[in-house]
């Protein structure tokens, strides 16, 4: 397993195809008893998915500069992050890529209503290695957020990730993002 953290920018996603996009905050997508879940059938021949937090500012600006095979899911802020993830990411096989953007820090990154970092990355364990399971043998973890994998705890915490998904993971280790 490959551990990066410098990601270089979202040049990866690059496209001008049509692309399918599924907003979690919509109430067509939810159903009861799991936070943030969606009902709507994704394509299972998609190989990158691309996870947007819903409190990235101007988060659709983002939408149009991702390649156009790729899935993009934009995670409820009012739930669970991880869970959302992991809701998706059971309906897919053999996935190549997946980047998820947000906010964070060290050791930490924002998804839905849930801090992720070291504290509680326990926690999570089984939700992790149900997403590396739905990974291609050499699938990429992306994260793009501020300062994740910076300082001794984000390369632990990176680190730990990737062993749990045992994907390569590459998560940002400086200031990310659009400057405004």
């Amino acid at each position: 397993m490959e551990i990066n953290t410098n990601p270089s920018d979202l040049n990866i996603f690059l496209g001008t195809d049509s692309i399918d996009i599924v907003n979690l905050e919509s109430p067509l997508h939810q159903i009861s008893g799991v936070d943030g879940a969606f009902t709507q059938s994704l394509d299972e021949s998609s190989n990158e998915i691309v996870f947007i937090d819903a409190s990235v500012e101007n988060h659709e600006s983002l939408i149009g500069g991702i390649a156009s095979d790729a899935k993009i899911i934009i995670l409820d802020s009012e739930h669970n992050g991880i869970l959302q993830i992991s809701q998706a990411l059971e309906e897919f096989q053999d996935v190549t890529a997946v980047h998820i953007v947000s906010h964070g820090s060290e050791g930490l990154i924002q998804l839905g209503s849930t801090e992720f970092s070291q504290n509680n990355l326990a926690q999570y364990a089984d939700e992790l290695i149900g997403w590396g399971q739905s990974l291609s043998e050499d699938a990429d973890l992306l994260f793009y957020g501020c300062n994740i994998a910076s300082g001794e705890l984000g390369k632990n915490f990176v680190k730990e990730i990737s062993e749990l998904t045992e994907a390569d993971v590459v998560a940002s280790d400086d200031l990310t993002g659009d400057i405004s």
